[in-house]
């Protein structure tokens, strides 16, 4: 799913009450032009959208290379932080 085309809070709660798996909606332009700071905290903040019912697998919106290091700090990030229950960090 696409971070910029769409509306990802009504996406996760369509998907919850279909029982869908989500899969996507870190911003590929962030994750192409970001610090990893930047693409650590976006990587919260997608979690907390997305991941609070379950189902949901971080990744880019779309495929296209990216910044090596951006791709550690979004998967370091979800590997801290997305493991159920969810115990976020604040913003």
């Amino acid at each position: 799913m696409q971070a910029r085309a769409n509306d990802l809070g009504r996406l996760t709660a369509d998907a919850v009450a279909a029982r869908l798996a989500l899969k996507g909606g870190a911003d590929l332009h962030l994750l192409t032009i970001g610090a990893p700071r930047q693409v650590r905290r976006e990587t919260i903040r997608r979690l907390r959208l997305l991941a609070p019912e379950g189902g949901y697998i971080i990744g880019a919106d779309q495929s296209m290379p990216w910044p090596p290091e951006n791709y550690a700090a979004m998967m370091d990030t979800a590997t801290a932080f997305g493991r159920y229950p969810l115990n976020l960090p604040g913003d």
